[in-house]
């Protein structure tokens, strides 16, 4: 059996462009992950500008965990609020607190003023961050694997 070789004894690859297919989607799943961190705090930023702070009453707390694969264990405090505006009791399921947290402590959460059941908490930007950063290495390491194939390709 015969094999195409290049001049520097590596195997010669029939269709080079078929290689460049895994890196192209670390790359698209990056931007994709960038854009939607960008989009999501987009959308807060333009909810908090309007928002209208009030004091939620916890009505029920309780705890979730997931372990990962190290055996590390990860716990989320949530909660059940009912809350006051406008004179008309409001209820949000399933807020993120923290694990101080107990039923009948009031907390601050935020209401858009022209729907008062659109109730969500402080924007926090750990979860862009977290989202822009994995996303950005996602797309490089595409990049950086796509740029080396291309490069060796020409050789």
């Amino acid at each position: 059996m015969r094999r195409n070789f290049n001049a520097d004894g590596t195997a010669r690859v029939k269709n080079p462009k078929i290689i460049l297919i895994v890196p192209m989607i670390f790359v698209i799943i990056g931007l994709t992950l960038v854009f939607f961190a960008f989009k999501q705090k987009n959308d807060n930023d333009n909810f908090m500008k309007t928002a209208v702070s009030v004091s939620a009453e916890c009505t029920r707390v309780w705890v979730t965990s997931s372990t990962d694969d190290d055996g590390d264990t990860n716990y989320y405090y949530h909660a059940d609020v009912e809350y006051e505006y406008n004179d008309f009791m409001y209820h949000a399921y399933d807020v993120s607190v923290d694990e101080r947290t107990s039923e009948g402590d009031l907390i601050t959460i935020y209401i858009n003023p022209d729907k008062p059941n659109d109730a969500r908490q402080e924007y926090t930007q750990i979860e862009f961050i977290f989202q822009t950063i994995f996303g950005g290495l996602f797309a490089f390491i595409g990049f950086v694997v796509i740029i080396v194939l291309l490069k060796n390709h020409g050789r």
